[in-house]
C-alpha cells in the first residue's frame, strides 16, 4: 500500500480553506481535510512582520497523489506565496490507511 502522507497549508479564513478542500476532494486527490480556526501567524512579508488570523487545514493523501495535491492546491490558493508543507505519515491505524488510498485512487 502506497504510504501516507499529512499536507498542512494556512489561509485567512476557515471558509476558504472548505472551499480549497472541497475541489481537492472532489477530484479525489484526498481523503479527508481537517480545518482548525483561530490560528495566530506571525512571519516576514515585503520587509515588514505581519501578525494575522488565519486558520490552518491538514489533509491526508497517499504519497502517490502528493504532486497532484501540492500543484493544485498552490494553484487554487488565493495567497500569493501559501504555505503548503507535506509530512510523510510514518505510522498509522492500518484500517486508516486502507480508506484513505481507497478515497484517492
Amino acid at each position: 500500500m502506497d504510504p501516507l502522507v499529512t499536507i498542512t497549508t494556512t489561509a485567512d479564513g476557515a471558509d476558504t480553506l472548505a472551499g480549497l478542500a472541497r475541489s481537492l476532494l472532489d477530484e479525489q486527490l484526498v481523503a479527508c481535510a481537517t480545518i482548525t480556526p483561530g490560528a495566530r501567524s506571525l512571519y516576514r512579508w515585503q520587509g515588514k512582520v505581519q501578525d494575522e488570523s488565519e486558520a490552518m487545514m491538514e489533509l491526508h493523501t497517499t504519497t502517490g497523489r502528493m504532486g497532484a495535491v501540492l500543484a493544485r492546491l498552490a494553484e487554487l490558493h488565493p495567497y500569493q506565496v501559501p504555505q503548503i508543507l507535506a509530512r510523510p505519515v510514518v505510522g498509522a491505524h492500518a484500517g486508516y490507511a486502507a480508506w484513505v488510498a481507497a478515497q484517492t485512487s
